[in-house]
């Protein structure tokens, strides 16, 4: 099922994230943090989704570094992540300053 995350067809890929995260599955999890790569935006976002599904703290680095994606739902999608992970508003907004 983790080979799925890598799909070609985006559809597939999504769906086995959501199948993974949902089950609690963190073996997942470098596979997550590599997908925050993918050069597909909603890929990523799916990565950011299960990774704080999965209440991965350490990929905290990484959304940082995707408040300033050039995607928009990304950059909101990391924003998010961060403010569950207790961030503040304006904590976060000093984070998209840094570029």
């Amino acid at each position: 099922m983790r080979s799925l995350l890598y799909d070609e067809d985006i559809i597939v890929a999504i769906n086995a994230a959501t199948f993974l995260y949902m089950s609690g599955n963190k073996e997942c999890i470098p596979d997550y943090r590599n997908l925050l790569n993918n050069k597909e935006p909603v890929i990523r976002e799916a990565a950011i989704f299960a990774l704080l599904r999965l209440d991965d703290k350490e990929s905290i680095p990484k959304f940082k570094k995707l408040l300033n994606d050039e995607d928009m739902q990304v950059s909101q999608t990391a924003a998010l992540a961060l403010y569950k992970f207790g961030f503040s508003d304006e904590e976060i907004e000093q984070l998209e300053k840094k570029k």
